[in-house]
């Protein structure tokens, strides 16, 4: 629900609200679910658009990399998603 809350305050163009949002979704999502859970991998790239829509370069290419570690490691190196989140990561560069 909070997710759908992040969507709609970035279709507003309330950046720093979004990214306030998403920052919990994702610190709930490891208490929750735990590091490596899909949902908590998802949260973490979500909080990668909203810090690259933000400018916020620097502080989303660590993240990103993570994401792309922990898809490695649960789905594989071939998966879609895998291939999607080393496309982006390339682009980010």
């Amino acid at each position: 629900l909070l997710s759908k809350l992040a969507d709609f305050l970035d279709i507003c163009g309330d950046f720093r609200n979004e990214m306030m949002v998403r920052r919990f979704v994702l610190i709930k999502h490891k208490a929750w679910y735990g590091e490596t859970h899909p949902d908590t991998v998802i949260s973490m790239d979500d909080l990668v658009v909203t810090l690259g829509r933000g400018g916020e370069l620097q502080e989303a290419l660590p993240v990103k990399q993570a994401v792309l570690a922990k898809r490695q490691q649960i789905l594989g190196k071939d998966h879609p998603d895998t291939l999607r989140t080393m496309h982006d990561l390339a682009a980010t560069l």
